[in-house]
């Protein structure tokens, strides 16, 4: 049928391709996560005020609210389904726009505004800016791996 050293080329090949996607998979991963952490660091250091409910709370408690939000979302496999990750776009529209619990829209007061603006359009801005600022700093990383789109 096939002669052996053809079977191990055979197989050493699919481990090399199943072994680079993997890196892939890691490397996109990594990259969502970070812009998720791009954008919890630019809520905390914000200065605004975050409205949940209908309560007023500082920059840093929306933070580690949506911080917390966040880390019980990944590990519930029912609310994400069987992917190992959150794209910021995703984490931005089911996870740091509304509550879970009232379903109540989010709002954002940046420190220097008179009105408040629903938190998803806030945070969708800001992925914009973190998405051209990694662009610039990586073009080949980014260009093709962004999960957000217009």
């Amino acid at each position: 049928m096939y002669s052996k050293p053809c079977v191990i080329i055979s197989l050493l090949l699919i481990l090399i391709t199943s072994t680079s996607f993997s890196a892939f998979a890691k490397d996109q991963k990594s990259l969502e996560e970070r812009k998720i952490e791009m954008l919890l660091e630019i809520i905390e250091k914000s200065g605004a005020t975050f409205i949940r409910n209908g309560e007023s709370h500082p920059a840093a408690k929306a933070k580690s609210h949506l911080e917390f939000k966040y880390n019980k979302a990944r590990n519930m496999f029912w609310f994400f389904g069987p992917k190992s990750k959150i794209s910021a776009l995703e984490f931005i529209e089911k996870i740091a726009s509304k509550s879970s619990t009232t379903g109540e829209i989010y709002k954002i007061k940046p420190k220097d505004a008179t009105e408040a603006v629903p938190t998803e359009q806030w945070m969708k801005e800001r992925l914009k800016e973190i998405e051209e600022k990694l662009k610039t700093q990586n073009p080949e990383s980014t260009s093709e791996k962004s999960a957000h789109s217009d």
